[in-house]
């Protein structure tokens, strides 16, 4: 199908009104054009003619039409009526307060996307969705929505081919009941930024039951407790956000067999412990992001982490860990980055850092250690990527201080495989700037060693997930 454009985007330089030439330019189309995508962004239009697609020729057919950016604050009541075949409508970033009843209703064909996302909605209307059988991405994030009807959840349920729900950065405080059943399609469910506070009974059930689910984020929430079997068995699940919500403990079975994912952030809570089989089939984790949080022990059982082979970064500084579990760092032979600065620890596990051939950065600052396992310094020297090791603190007694120095400058294999500078400590600038030498002997064998205090170690791997709303769908 040989779609044309209609571009008519940016040309209402001072009119609230569609541009003098849309509807001649409509009536007066070639026959060979059968269908086209209409774009009119960027105008300053601020409503919307009642006959608006009227003056159509009968056998022409509107693919789409783009409305973003503009000032339109409401739409007339027969908005689409006269669109029957629209496939994709973008309506973001402009100012609507309301979505008139009936609008969908108008649209049964509309197949591809509804953007509805940074206006100012306050409420969607009753039944919103119900004749949209088709639609595949619905975009409601960035408004100033408090709640949803509470049928919601029965509305989605009729939005079988739906792969893509989007309703970040809004007021909501919770979920209708039954919000996430039935929706066989549905790929990536946005519900990051609200003041959410509860999810509905039976959420961890419904989230289950979705054969195709990749992504869920509920950060910036105010979530204390998630629901029972939440973040168990959605087996195609990749991405799981939780990140700043005030969560205290995570339910039994959490994370398991979630066989493909990948990334879990756990931060910015408040969380004492995690559960006693935690990370037992997580076969695909690469980032697990748990800093942050009220964490005085790790789970014990079967040893934390070693049923993590594809995990690349792992991040529990911020915490008030004492210790660390037997066989807590080792065999882990993905992991590039291991952060746990500003903890209580006071020693580490023998055999700690044995076998983690890719390891890049290993923080440990801000701690009480005591002393070093014996060996350490063997270890590290197995380590050919090391760039940045972070150990010193005012806490650290200076025997452990002393031990490091004599272990760096003893371990002739270890200089010779570091290429990068060592960092054994803070530093306000990058971990490659050299701001204070202690040891010339040190500087001698290409080791540098940084005593400023402030720097936080560098997340050198961990993703952004900040993403634009085209590029949650992949390819």
């Amino acid at each position: 199908m040989s779609i044309t454009k209609l571009d008519l985007s940016n040309k209402s330089s001072a009119s609230a009104c569609l541009p003098d030439d849309f509807n001649l330019v409509l009536s007066n189309l070639p026959p060979s054009i059968t269908t086209f995508s209409v774009d009119l962004s960027m105008n300053k239009l601020t409503s919307l003619p009642d006959n608006f697609g009227l003056v159509l020729p009968h056998s022409v057919t509107v693919f789409s039409v783009d409305l973003m950016g503009n000032q339109l604050t409401s739409l007339p009541d027969g908005f689409g009526r006269n669109l029957p075949s629209l496939k994709k409508l973008d309506l973001r970033n402009n100012k609507l307060t309301n979505i008139p009843d009936g609008f969908v209703q108008n649209l049964p064909h509309l197949v591809e996307k509804l953007y509805l996302s940074n206006n100012q909605l306050t409420n969607i209307p009753d039944g919103f969705g119900l004749n949209l059988p088709r639609l595949e991405q619905l975009y409601l994030s960035y408004n100033l929505l408090k709640s949803l009807p509470d049928g919601f959840g029965l509305v989605l349920s009729n939005l079988p081919s739906l792969k893509v729900l989007d309703l970040s950065n809004n007021q909501l405080t919770s979920l209708p009941n039954g919000f996430g059943l039935n929706l066989p399609s549905l790929k990536y469910l946005v519900l990051s930024d609200n003041q959410l506070i509860s999810l509905p009974d039976g959420f961890g059930l419904a989230l289950s039951n979705l054969p195709k689910l990749i992504k869920i984020d509920l950060s910036n929430n105010q979530l204390t407790s998630l629901p029972d079997g939440f973040g168990r068995n959605p087996l195609s699940l990749r991405e799981l956000y939780l990140s700043n919500n005030q969560l205290t403990s995570l339910p039994d079975g959490f994370g398991l067999n979630l066989p493909k994912l990948k990334e879990l952030f756990l931060d910015n809570n408040q969380l004492t412990s995690l559960p006693v089989d935690f990370g037992q089939n997580l076969p695909s984790l690469t980032y697990l992001i748990i800093n942050n949080n009220k964490l005085t022990s790790l789970p014990h059982m079967y040893g934390f982490g070693e049923n993590l082979p594809s995990l690349e970064s792992l991040c529990l500084d911020n915490n008030q860990l004492k210790s660390l579990p037997d066989g807590f760092g080792q065999n882990l032979l993905n992991l590039r980055e291991l952060h746990l600065y500003n903890n209580q620890l006071t020693n580490l596990p023998d055999g700690f850092g044995q076998n983690l051939p890719k390891l890049e950065y290993l923080s440990l600052n801000n701690n009480q250690l005591k002393s070093l396992p014996d060996g350490f310094g063997r270890v590290l020297s197995y380590q050919p990527n090391l760039i940045g090791l972070y150990i010193f603190s005012d806490d650290n007694e200076v025997n452990v201080v002393q031990q490091i120095k004599e272990t760096l400058s003893n371990r002739t294999a270890l200089i010779s495989e570091c290429k990068h500078a060592l960092a054994l400590g803070y530093t306000r600038i990058a971990y490659k700037k050299v701001l204070k030498i202690i040891s010339t002997e040190l500087y001698n064998y290409n080791v540098r060693i940084y005593t400023e205090r402030a720097y936080k170690p560098p997340y050198g791997l961990v993703p952004n997930r900040l993403m634009k709303e085209d590029a949650l769908i992949e390819g």
